[in-house]
């Protein structure tokens, strides 16, 4: 009986292993992780994704689940974390918008706690319906207008992913920058043609073509397999910048974009060691009117019975969060 108990949560005890190794590698006090793994054990035997980033010594932990009950965990967890309570209502709605489905739940831990929190639903929007989200959270027309542009120069009438960050109170008063952000996702199939979208995207997002001159040399690599293009709003304002995540880049392109960095490649590094992988599940780079201005690697785990559904989910083109 202990031996089939063991078995049952062998996932889950991988997935606290690698965490720890995390954090304790980032310097992040084990304890500010124990309340999310107390809430979410179940969740964290059946898939985990983990991310670190350039110029940061954050960890990013993300789960998926559905239902009611998973849904009012995530509210309750954010609750405690000091969430403001508008931001809470909001979620709740949204929720129940989407039938408590495909809800992928992801925090951001630093050196004094959680830092963001995020919540993503992948049901494939209509435009209409992420119209409505955006002016739910205080976007005017003229940012609507540009959304809806980035979604025509895409070739989308759906988004893959909707998406929203918030931070516990106290930090929002610190630094206004972490106050709610909303993201639409939009998937990219790998073709011919997938350069020429995202670059007449980002024009219309307000990118130059030049803010793309490093990412010219290795397109070929970044678009292999399909993309992600997101964009976001803060505190309804456009934020100037857009994102790509890109699937099972190589770790000889992902050292040339890192920019040198020799901390962020060993961090880097030490993600793909902890899941075994030679290459990332995904790989973001944010891109803003000067060029790239960060980037961040993920990694993600589920057992072999779910694999297959979580890639259908998750890989761009496959169904034509990230």
């Amino acid at each position: 009986m202990v031996e089939k108990q063991t078995k049952n949560y062998a996932h889950l005890f991988r997935a606290s292993a690698r965490m720890g190794t995390l954090v304790g590698t980032l310097e992040i006090p084990w304890e500010h992780t124990t309340p999310f793994v107390r809430a979410f054990f179940t969740e964290l035997n059946q898939y985990q994704e983990l991310s670190v980033g350039s110029g940061e010594t954050n960890i990013g932990v993300m789960i998926r689940g559905r239902g009611r009950d998973f849904t009012f965990r995530v509210a309750r967890y954010m609750e405690t974390c000091d969430v403001k309570k508008r931001d809470l209502r909001r979620f709740l709605v949204r929720a129940r918008h989407f039938e408590h489905a495909n809800l992928f739940f992801k925090v951001e831990f630093g050196t004094q706690g959680p830092r963001e929190f995020s919540y993503y639903f992948r049901r494939r929007a209509k435009l209409e319906v992420v119209r409505a989200w955006l002016a739910d959270s205080g976007v005017g027309d003229q940012g609507w207008y540009r959304a809806a542009r980035c979604a025509e120069a895409l070739g989308k009438k759906t988004a893959h992913f909707l998406a929203a960050s918030v931070a516990p109170v106290p930090l929002v008063k610190d630094d206004p920058v972490l106050d709610s952000t909303e993201k639409v996702y939009f998937s990219q199939p790998a073709d011919g043609e997938i350069w020429s979208r995202v670059l007449a995207a980002g024009q219309s997002w307000g990118l130059q073509n030049s803010a793309w001159n490093q990412l010219i040399a290795y397109r070929d690599a970044l678009f292999a397999h399909g993309a992600f293009f997101s964009i976001q709003f803060r505190s309804g304002i456009e934020v100037p910048s857009i994102k790509l995540d890109v699937h099972r880049l190589s770790p000889t392109t992902i050292s040339a974009l890192a920019a040198g960095s020799a901390a962020t490649v060993a961090r880097f590094d030490l993600l793909r060691t902890l899941f075994g992988k030679e290459k990332p599940d995904y790989f973001g780079i944010r891109l803003g009117v000067r060029g790239p201005e960060s980037t961040r690697m993920y990694c993600f785990d589920e057992p072999s019975s779910t694999a297959e559904d979580l890639r259908s989910m998750t890989t761009p083109g496959v169904t034509s969060p990230r």
